[in-house]
């Protein structure tokens, strides 16, 4: 007796599913793809150590505030000067030049003051 073509195959592809259930279900099939993943997953953490997870975002954000604050004062010309004055200790930083402290108001007031210093030592002479 001829078996139908069409039943073989249907018996062939049953056979082939649950040959393929077997397979996946089995704990031997899932060890090996388990065990890649976990050697891939330390190699991970070798190149990049989980605390950069948490410190590089952070870092990231303070680079783009100091370029943000940097293309702000490009785009509109605003000048930041820096003054490192002779009486200041050694290795400091240059500071911003304050309102206050505006070079030429402060050559106004010594000149001013030498002038003062003229006419005191003049009247103190004729004295």
């Amino acid at each position: 007796m001829a078996e139908n073509p069409k039943q073989s195959m249907k018996e062939d592809l049953y056979e082939m599913l649950l040959l393929t259930k077997a397979i996946l279900t089995s704990f031997w099939f899932w060890l090996p793809v388990i065990f890649a993943a976990h050697m891939y997953f330390q190699l991970y953490l070798m190149c990049i150590h989980p605390l950069l997870l948490l410190i590089g975002p952070a870092v990231i954000t303070i680079y783009a505030l100091l370029w943000e604050e940097k293309r702000v004062k490009a785009k509109y010309g605003i000048k930041d000067v820096r003054v490192l004055r002779a009486s200041e200790p050694m290795f400091s930083l240059p500071r911003p030049l304050t309102r206050k402290e505006n070079i030429e108001s402060l050559v106004e007031e010594y000149k001013a003051l030498l002038e003062r210093a003229e006419k005191q030592k003049k009247k103190n002479d004729t004295k």
